[in-house]
């Protein structure tokens, strides 16, 4: 009370203290009396985000639609078995693998959509593609 009363009559008032950390306590009250202000008087304001973080936002949302792209999709349905996780990172195939996991390249199922073959059978009988000659074709198995 002693000291509201003189600050308001503009006297000066003397503080002695023996330590540092009597003035590190007055420190921190007037940082917390400053810091209240600021929450109740102050201004909101809005901090933009680092443009790093925007771009790691976009790539995310890009992969997720992607993904769900890729999971619903109806075309590459026999890729997806195989590669069922989209990746900005090439999978470090060959051209050879590359044809035989679409499916695209000399196989007859291929030729077939563009009416270069007139059918798609194997010489077994059955649908003549990359899956059938890895796994069911005993002209191809050994």
């Amino acid at each position: 009370m002693a000291i509201e009363a003189a600050s308001s009559l503009h006297i000066p008032i003397k503080i002695w203290t023996n330590s540092l950390s009597s003035l590190m306590a007055i420190r921190n009250e007037c940082a917390d009396q400053l810091a209240k202000e600021a929450i109740t008087k102050g201004d909101p304001f809005l901090l933009h985000k680092p443009l790093s973080y925007l771009k790691a936002e976009i790539k995310s949302a890009a992969l997720s639609i992607w993904q769900d792209n890729w999971d619903n999709g109806e075309t590459g349905r026999s890729t997806h078995y195989i590669v069922p996780m989209v990746s900005n990172k090439p999978v470090g195939w060959n051209r050879e693998e590359i044809m035989f996991v679409t499916g695209h390249g000399s196989f007859p199922s291929y030729l077939l959509r563009f009416n270069l073959r007139i059918h798609d059978n194997c010489s077994c009988g059955e649908k003549e593609d990359p899956i059938h000659y890895a796994t069911k074709c005993p002209f191809a198995l050994s």
